[in-house]
């Protein structure tokens, strides 16, 4: 008889995985906490920041405080490459985004960590994204649906769905560079190829100039408002895309906010996802601030309590008995070797790229060198 290979990783393995993963992941990032007793405390609500942001901004300060006030506990952690997860020896790093696995990762390592903690009674548990933040959360839960049935309800505000970082203004000044594109996008075949393409020319040139980003808070020392480089918004652009398309693998409770008005986000890509998850109608609602813009998260605190108190009221999660289910769940081979595997090309694919900048460099010297072609 043929022996079926293991789907779920178990044992001594899961153990190096877990300390290795999850400890580590954590041990790397700053997390702000609003802190409660545990026999007072409602719901956990974790909340990751948008992309230029982190957990000690005023926007998420006030979140947590309102939760707070009204017995929820409430965590916002830096993700990579922001706030203080950056050390002062490190600032080259803040704002590049290599790839959106280092956020996904730090999502897992933080849900994992709240669902294993052990308490007298069960404590639902809500996951909160703000813009590229709602991404890196639903790329995790992507990779991992059986996560959800542990979760009492996600809330995205202003998702990243489709970001423009003047890619629309660019192509309005090249028309027929923006016929070709449309064309492509019409062929889904050529369309993967063109992202596959524009994956690769931005390891080439990471740092090219896409965008000014807007600061939100001038005296932030920790927000970053420097220029978008090419590499990271082809990540963000590359992962909202695929956060978008696999929608229909959210099933739990969930709220999505936005402003009409959004010049970063595109509303009518968040009202498409909302309409693609398979969340039951029942458990879902979009809301639409007709008048807003991308920074809605002063204004939505009221909505996301109202609907934290009636999700509360009527939770239907599974409650995590720590041990083989947890895990079971959370690490699985195929995501495990995907992680690996990503991780391995990404570094063959960064060497490759040097060499053949050094090959340029070489080349260009050798031919400004050249005396034939000169008058």
């Amino acid at each position: 008889m043929k022996t079926k290979r293991p789907y779920k990783l178990d044992g001594a393995i899961i153990k190096l995985f877990l300390q290795q993963r999850f400890e580590g992941v954590l041990d790397e990032l700053a997390v702000d906490t609003f802190k409660l007793p545990l026999r007072a405390t409602k719901a956990r609500v974790i909340a990751f920041h948008g992309f230029s942001g982190h957990s000690r901004q005023a926007d998420m300060k006030y979140l947590g405080n309102s939760l707070r006030e009204s017995w929820y506990f409430f965590e916002a952690l830096d993700l990579p490459y922001h706030g203080q997860s950056v050390t002062p020896d490190e600032e080259a790093l803040r704002g590049k985004l290599p790839s959106i696995l280092p956020w996904a990762r730090a999502v897992h390592a933080k849900t994992y960590k709240a669902l294993s903690l052990k308490s007298k009674r069960s404590i639902p548990l809500y996951l909160m994204g703000y813009s590229a933040g709602a991404i890196a959360l639903l790329t995790f839960l992507q990779m991992f649906p059986d996560v959800q049935k542990y979760l009492a309800g996600v809330i995205l505000v202003a998702p990243a769905f489709e970001v423009d970082q003047n890619a629309r203004r660019w192509l309005s000044e090249h028309p027929h560079l923006s016929k070709v594109i449309e064309f492509c996008e019409r062929r889904s075949g050529t369309a993967v190829i063109l992202d596959h393409s524009i994956d690769l020319v931005s390891r080439f040139y990471p740092d090219v100039f896409v965008s000014r980003l807007q600061a939100i808070d001038p005296d932030d020392n920790l927000e970053y408002k420097k220029d978008l480089g090419l590499r990271t918004a082809v990540v963000l652009h590359l992962a909202a895309k695929r956060a978008r398309r696999r929608m229909s693998k959210i099933t739990t409770p969930l709220l999505v906010i936005h402003g009409a008005k959004d010049p970063v986000a595109n509303v009518q890509a968040t009202r498409k996802a909302f309409e693609d998850a398979a969340t039951p109608m029942e458990h879902k609602q979009l809301i639409i601030y007709e008048d807003g813009d991308h920074h809605i998260m002063h204004r939505a605190v009221s909505d996301i309590l109202e609907w934290l108190n009636r999700e509360y009221a009527r939770a239907s999660y599974q409650k995590v008995v720590y041990g083989e289910s947890l895990l079971k769940d959370m690490v699985k081979i195929p995501p495990v070797l995907f992680f690996a595997l990503k991780g391995i090309v990404g570094i063959l694919v960064d060497a490759v790229v040097q060499l053949v900048a050094i090959f340029r460099d070489i080349l260009v010297r050798w031919f400004l060198a050249m005396k034939f072609w000169k008058k």
